[in-house]
C-alpha cells in the first residue's frame, strides 16, 4: 500500500513517497538559497510527498556541478538552508539534505586547478584530467562531508543522504576503473568506510542517514550488481540507515544516469531488488517512477520499501495525493525527454519541464481563481494552446479552443515518431485526456476567421498557432520537391524514393535522416 507509515531510522515518514534529487540550477553563483528553492521545494511538499531528498548540495567549491548549485560548505548558509526545511516543514512533509563532491564529475570550469579525484582519469564528458588527491586532500574531503553534515542538522533537515554512487567521488574510489593509486586509498571501501564513520561520528547514532548507490554503472570496466551488494552491506554495518538504490555513472553513462526514455524500462528496480534481498535497512528505488500503475505494482511487490520519484513530481507535484486519493488517472506523467529539465539546466536556465510550464514560477506556488471570470477563445490545438485553455478553465474562466486540423496536439504529434522517442507519446496523450476531461469547448476543423471570434465575442484571445520549420529558399527549390522536418512523418510512398538529402544537422535534421534512413533509403547530411 502507498499509504503505508514507513521509518528510516528514527524518522517516520507517512507514506511511501520519496522526492529523489533533481537538479534545479535555481541558485545564486555564491551557493545561496532562494526564493525560487522555496516555491519549487514547498509546492512538491504540498503535494503530498513523504519525504523531500534535495538537489545536491556542494560541500567544497573543487566538487561542485553547477553554477548555480546550492553550497552547504560554509556556516554563512546555514539560515537560507533553515528558511527551505521551514518551507518543507510547514506543508507536512519531512526533508533530506543530500551532500556530494563530484569529483573527476565536477565542472573543470568551476573548480579551476582544483579539479581532483583518486587518481588522474579523465571525465568522457569533459575530458579534463583531474590532480590525483594528496592524502592530505582525501582526509580535508572527509572532514569537509562531516562538516556538512553538522551544517544539515544545525539547518533543521530532518535526514542526512550522501552520494555514494553514479560516478561521483566516492564511487570514484570504489570503482577500480577509477582507482589506480598504489596507497592505502586503493582498497575500494576505505574512503567509503571512512567517510560514514567520520560523518555519524560527527552528528551521533540516531540521526538518520541514507546512502546513494549505483545498483551497477553500465559502463566498460564499471562496478557490478555484486560490488554494489558489498558496498550496500558495508554501509548497513556501519549504521546507515536505508539505501538509495538508482543505476549508472555521470561521466561513464550519462543516459543511464538521468534514465532517458529510449532506454529499457525497470532496470532500476530490478536493482533496488538485488539491494532489497542483500540487507535488512530499508530501500529506495528511484528510477522512471512516474506511472501510476507501475508504482502501485511496485509498492505491492515489496520489491522496495520507498518510490523515489524525481523528474516525475517535476512534471506533476501533486501525483502523491492524486494516487492517495485514487485519482490516478488525474496524474501527468513524466515522459523523460530531458529537455525542459536536464537541457535547461544544463544551459543555466534552470529547471523547467514541456508539461508543466509553471515549475520554479511564481504563479506554481498556488494558480489562484480569476476575479472576474471571462469569455476567451484560444486559437491552436498544439500543446501550448491546450496547456493555455486548460490553465484558463482551472482559474474560472469559459474557453473555446480552435483547431483547423481533425485532430488535436499540434506537433507535439510528431515528436513520438522521430525514432526512439515513442516515450514522447506519454506526454503527447496525457495532454489530450486532460483536455477531455476538462469543460472546454473544443472546435475542431475550425480555421479561425475574425468573423468567428466576432461571433464568440470573447473577453481575451490567446493566439497559440505553432511554429513553421524554416525553409532557406535558393534557386531551383520548389515547394512541390522538398519535405520539411515535419511533413516526413505523414509521407507514405517510400518505395518510389532512392536517395535523400537532408539539409541541416540540428536536432530535427538528424532525427529526419535517421527516420528517412530507417525506411532504407541512401540519406545524407549536409
Amino acid at each position: 500500500m502507498i499509504d503505508t507509515e514507513q521509518a528510516i531510522g528514527t524518522l517516520k515518514l507517512k507514506n511511501k513517497f520519496i522526492m529523489a534529487p533533481v537538479k534545479t540550477g535555481y541558485g545564486t553563483l555564491n551557493g545561496d538559497v532562494t526564493e525560487r528553492h522555496i516555491r519549487y521545494y514547498r509546492r512538491r511538499a504540498e503535494g503530498g510527498v513523504a519525504m523531500i531528498i534535495c538537489e545536491p548540495f556542494f560541500i567544497h567549491p573543487s566538487g561542485k556541478e553547477l553554477p548555480t548549485q546550492i553550497g552547504i560548505h560554509d556556516d554563512r548558509l546555514i539560515p537560507g538552508l533553515l528558511s527551505l526545511t521551514d518551507a518543507v516543514h510547514e506543508k507536512g512533509a519531512k526533508i533530506c539534505a543530500h551532500i556530494n563532491h563530484a569529483g573527476r564529475a565536477a565542472n573543470p570550469k568551476l573548480a579551476g586547478k582544483m579539479l581532483m579525484a583518486p587518481s588522474a582519469v579523465p571525465c568522457p564528458v569533459h575530458g579534463v584530467a583531474p590532480k590525483a588527491m594528496t592524502l592530505e586532500d582525501i582526509e580535508q574531503t572527509i572532514r569537509q562531508f562531516a562538516d556538512a553534515a553538522r551544517r544539515a542538522v544545525q539547518a533543521g533537515f530532518d535526514a542526512l543522504e550522501i552520494q555514494f554512487g553514479l560516478g561521483y567521488l566516492a564511487h570514484q574510489f570504489f570503482s577500480t576503473h577509477t582507482n589506480k593509486r598504489q596507497d592505502e586509498w586503493a582498497e575500494p571501501l576505505r574512503f567509503s568506510e571512512t567517510l560514514i564513520k567520520t560523518v555519524r561520528n560527527r552528528i551521533g547514532q540516531d540521526f538518520p542517514i541514507t546512502a546513494r548507490i549505483s545498483g551497477m554503472e553500465f559502463s566498460q570496466n564499471g562496478t557490478s550488481t555484486e560490488d554494489a551488494r558489498t558496498l550496500a552491506i558495508m554501509l548497513e554495518e556501519n549504521g546507515v540507515n536505508a539505501l538509495h538504490v538508482v543505476n549508472g555513472s555521470a561521466c561513464d553513462s550519462p543516459p543511464v544516469y538521468y534514465q532517458f526514455f529510449a532506454l529499457p524500462e525497470q532496470q532500476n528496480i530490478k536493482a533496488a531488488q538485488a539491494i532489497k534481498q542483500t540487507v535488512s535497512i530499508p530501500v529506495i528505488a528511484t528510477g522512471r517512477n512516474g506511472n501510476p500503475a507501475e508504482i502501485r505494482q511496485l509498492a505491492e511487490s515489496r520489491s522496495a520499501d520507498f518510490i523515489g520519484i524525481g523528474r516525475p513530481l517535476v512534471a506533476d507535484p501533486d501525483l502523491p495525493n492524486k494516487m492517495l486519493s485514487g485519482k490516478d488517472g488525474a496524474v501527468i506523467r513524466c515522459g523523460y525527454c530531458l529537455q525542459g529539465c536536464l537541457l535547461n539546466v544544463k544551459a543555466l536556465n534552470g529547471l523547467k519541464c514541456v508539461v508543466n510550464p509553471e515549475v520554479g514560477e511564481i504563479n506554481e506556488w498556488r494558480l489562484s481563481p480569476a476575479e472576474n471570470p471571462q469569455k476567451v477563445t484560444v486559437i491552436g490545438g498544439g500543446p501550448a494552446g491546450i496547456k493555455a485553455a486548460l490553465t484558463a478553465e482551472a482559474r474560472g474562466h469559459t474557453v473555446d479552443l480552435f483547431e483547423k486540423e481533425d485532430h488535436l496536439g499540434g506537433q507535439f504529434a510528431l515528436s513520438f515518431l522521430a525514432p526512439a522517442k515513442q516515450g514522447m507519446k506519454i506526454l503527447h496523450d496525457d495532454l489530450l485526456h486532460h483536455l477531455e476531461q476538462s469543460s472546454v469547448a473544443v472546435h475542431l476543423n475550425s480555421e479561425i476567421t475574425i468573423e468567428k471570434i466576432q461571433q464568440k465575442n470573447p473577453d481575451s484571445v490567446i493566439l497559440a498557432c505553432g511554429a513553421q520549420p524554416k525553409i532557406f529558399p535558393f534557386e531551383g527549390l520548389e515547394s512541390s520537391s522538398y519535405w520539411n522536418g515535419f511533413n516526413i512523418y505523414s509521407f507514405k510512398n517510400w518505395k518510389n524514393v532512392k536517395k535523400a538529402v537532408v539539409i541541416g544537422g540540428g536536432l530535427i535534421g538528424v532525427e529526419a535522416a535517421e527516420f528517412i534512413a530507417g525506411q532504407k533509403i541512401e540519406t545524407i547530411v549536409i
